[in-house]
C-alpha cells in the first residue's frame, strides 16, 4: 500500500472517531468548556509522556527542542488545536451539535483551498466537481439561515490552521503531539488551580473518569491524523472528513433530537453527491494505476 493511501486510512479512522465525540462529551455537560480542555490537555500530556518514555524516545524528544522553527510550528498547532476544541466542546454542549456539524462540513472546502494554493497540490475535473457540489450545498445552508455561522467557520478555521501546522512538522507524531499538549500545560494546571481555589464547579467521580480519559479519546485521533496528514496530500483527506460532521449531524438529529429541517436535508445531500463522484474518481485512479504495474 503506497504512502498516500496508508495517509487516507489514517485520516478516516481519525474522522470516524471525531465524529463520534459528542457521545463523549455531553456526559461532561455540566463542565464548562475550558476547564474541559485543560483536563485534556494535562491527561493527553500524562498518556503521551507515558509512551515516550516506554519507547525510549527521550533523547529524541529533547532533540526536538533544538530545532526552533519545527517549535514554532508545533506551537501554532497547539494553538489552533486548543481553540478548535474549546468551539465544538462548547458547542455541543450548549445544545448547537447541528452547528458543530457545520463546522465539519465547511472545513473540508478550507483543506482542499489550502492544498491548492499553500501546498500547490493540483486538482482533478471530479473533485472540481465536488467542490463546487459540497460549496453549494455549504452557501445554501448559510444564505438561507440569513446569517454568518461565526462558531461554526470558527470550527472550520482552527482545524484547517491545525492541518497547515500539521503538514509544516516533520518529525515523529508521538513526539509533535507530546510538545504540543506541553505548549499549554502549564496555563491548563494553572487555570485548574485557580478556579479549584474558588468557584469551580464539583465534579462527581464518574465525572473524574471521563475527565482523565478525554486525553486517551484526544490522543488516539490526534496520532491517526498527523500520521494522516504526513503521509496523504490534504485535497485527498479533505472529503473523507466529512465523514466526521455526518456522523455529528446523525447524532444530532437521532440521538440528541435537534431540529432536521429541508435545508439540512437539501446541504447533506449536495455534499454527499460531492462525497461520493470524489471517491469514485479515487477508485478509478486507483484501478488505473494498479493496471499500469501489471
Amino acid at each position: 500500500m503506497e504512502n498516500n493511501q496508508k495517509g487516507m486510512l489514517y485520516s478516516l479512522s481519525a474522522f470516524i472517531i471525531w465524529g463520534l465525540f459528542p457521545l463523549y462529551w455531553v456526559n461532561l455537560k455540566k463542565i464548562p468548556a475550558l476547564e474541559i480542555v485543560s483536563h485534556r490537555i494535562i491527561w493527553s500530556f500524562f498518556f503521551l509522556i507515558i509512551f515516550v518514555i516506554l519507547k525510549r524516545k527521550k533523547s529524541e524528544l529533547m532533540e526536538v527542542f533544538k530545532n526552533k522553527e519545527t517549535i514554532k510550528y508545533i506551537v501554532v498547532a497547539a494553538t489552533f488545536n486548543c481553540a478548535n476544541w474549546m468551539s465544538y466542546i462548547y458547542l455541543v454542549n450548549s445544545n448547537r451539535v447541528l452547528e458543530a456539524s457545520l463546522g465539519y462540513f465547511i472545513n473540508p472546502l478550507l483543506l482542499i483551498l489550502a492544498g491548492r494554493f499553500i501546498f500547490k497540490e493540483t486538482l482533478s475535473k471530479y473533485q472540481k466537481i465536488a467542490i463546487v457540489l459540497a460549496t453549494l450545498g455549504v452557501c445554501y445552508m448559510s444564505i438561507i439561515y440569513q446569517k454568518l455561522p461565526l462558531y461554526s467557520l470558527l470550527v472550520a478555521g482552527t482545524f484547517t490552521g491545525y492541518s497547515i501546522a500539521k503538514k509544516k512538522i516533520k518529525i515523529d507524531p508521538i513526539l509533535a503531539l507530546t510538545i504540543e499538549t506541553l505548549v499549554y500545560f502549564p496555563m491548563a494546571i494553572l487555570y485548574l488551580l485557580m478556579i479549584k481555589g474558588g468557584r469551580g464547579m464539583e465534579a462527581t467521580n464518574f465525572d473524574k473518569i471521563l475527565l482523565m480519559g478525554a486525553g486517551l479519546v484526544t490522543v488516539i485521533p490526534l496520532f491517526l491524523f498527523s500520521l494522516g496528514a504526513k503521509l496523504s496530500k490534504l485535497s485527498s483527506i479533505g472529503f473523507f472528513q466529512y465523514l466526521t460532521p455526518t456522523l455529528v449531524l446523525l447524532l444530532g438529529v437521532f440521538v440528541f433530537e435537534e431540529n432536521f429541517s429541508t435545508v439540512h436535508a437539501v446541504t447533506f445531500s449536495l455534499i454527499w453527491s460531492g462525497l461520493i463522484i470524489y471517491t469514485v474518481s479515487l477508485f478509478k485512479v486507483n484501478r488505473k494505476l494498479q493496471n499500469n504495474q501489471l
